[in-house]
């Protein structure tokens, strides 16, 4: 490197030097707008976007605050390697969804070796620590606790790699292999017996015995019935923990349904789910396809469901705000009684199937 590059590097790192621990605390801040939920299947563990949020939050505050690497003397590479640790943490969650053993691998073997590196010090310096003063145990203590910093931070490094495409492509709980379809011309009950081995699946004890991925190909080709039973446009699956109340939503900006991962144990709440959110997306559909210009449309007896969602759109009342409220307005209630039908309509093609089979 030329001197007047290294003088400028010099300066670069000087005037930036102050502001290295801001960084993770600003990415952390911005990820608290893009959250995603997490389920570790192997620990039962799931957590919301909600809980995600709270969780970078805590992590940033405590970064923020306590600053906990500034006592150590670090340089500038040092300093920027430590400053990964808040993000790697964070993201650590998403990375461990996805990558269950590598990353209790890296757990392990990284608390191993700081262990066996703190074990060695110990060992090699055995006598001068017995005869030395406290302040040169302090430094040996602290040198000791920077390199096994360092050396987590940069293990961790592969944490903070790999799990920043998951962060940052939405890769939730789990999607479907299936793709997501619809015809434009509604099904008299004939695509439900095309598919009735999948559709059996959803029987309980078969259920039971599938993992989260095989359920949610399942629900998606459900839901492909759905679409195209409604005639409206086909969209796709996503499995993730939205919250303890609520066992799924749909999305009218990204044309997507969200299924929570917890009622993944109970086949008839999925069924209900899918359809109720579903039928919700045909009221959408229904809403958006009508010329409210049109006379007819404004005042005709045939519209007025078509009229009520409208204004039950404009005015939508959430559960949070008021439960009573939001069971008793016309969307909810007319997609509770979809659901409900649908459900019974299901379930009698599953004991059909399974009657069928045993009578074969």
């Amino acid at each position: 490197m030329s001197p007047g590059a290294a003088i400028q590097l010099n300066r670069f790192k000087r005037a930036t030097f102050p502001w290295i621990r801001f960084v993770p605390i600003f990415v952390l801040g911005i990820s608290c707008f893009f959250p995603v939920a997490v389920y570790i299947e192997q620990l039962d563990l799931a957590i919301s976007r909600i809980q995600f949020c709270i969780f970078a939050a805590i992590v940033n505050i405590f970064f923020a605050c306590a600053n906990p690497f500034e006592k150590y003397n670090l340089t500038y590479a040092q300093t920027l390697v430590m400053q990964l640790l808040p993000l790697e943490i964070v993201i650590g969650l998403v990375f461990f969804q996805h990558y269950f053993t590598v990353t209790l691998l890296l757990i392990a073997g990284s608390v191993f070796a700081v262990f066996v590196f703190r074990w060695i010090v110990r060992a090699s310096f055995k006598a001068e620590l017995e005869e030395c003063d406290d302040g040169f145990k302090r430094r040996i203590e602290r040198n000791v606790r920077k390199i096994s910093g360092l050396f987590i931070a940069a293990v961790f490094s592969v944490v903070l790699v790999g799990g920043w495409p998951h962060f940052i492509q939405g890769n939730y709980i789990a999607t479907p292999s299936v793709e997501a379809s619809s015809s434009v011309e509604p099904t008299d009950g004939s695509l439900v017996k095309t598919f009735m081995p999948e559709l059996a699946k959803l029987e309980e004890e078969a259920w039971g015995a599938l993992d989260i991925t095989e359920k949610i190909d399942i629900l998606q080709i459900l839901l492909n019935i759905e679409t195209t039973y409604l005639v409206i446009e086909p969209m796709a699956i996503t499995c993730e923990k939205i919250n303890s109340e609520i066992a799924g939503e749909y999305s009218y900006i990204h044309k997507k349904m969200y299924i929570d991962v917890d009622c993944f144990d109970d086949p008839d709440l999925c069924i209900e789910t899918i359809c109720h959110e579903a039928r919700h997306a045909y009221q959408h559909h229904v809403v958006n396809s009508l010329d409210w210009s049109d006379k007819e449309v404004q005042t005709g007896y045939f519209y007025r469901d078509a009229r009520k969602w409208r204004d039950n759109f404009k005015n939508y009342i959430s559960a949070t705000v008021d439960e009573e409220g939001y069971y008793s307005q016309s969307i909810e209630r007319d997609a509770r009684e979809y659901a409900t039908k649908a459900l019974n309509d299901y379930k009698y093609y599953v004991n059909s199937y399974y009657g069928e089979s045993s009578d074969a």
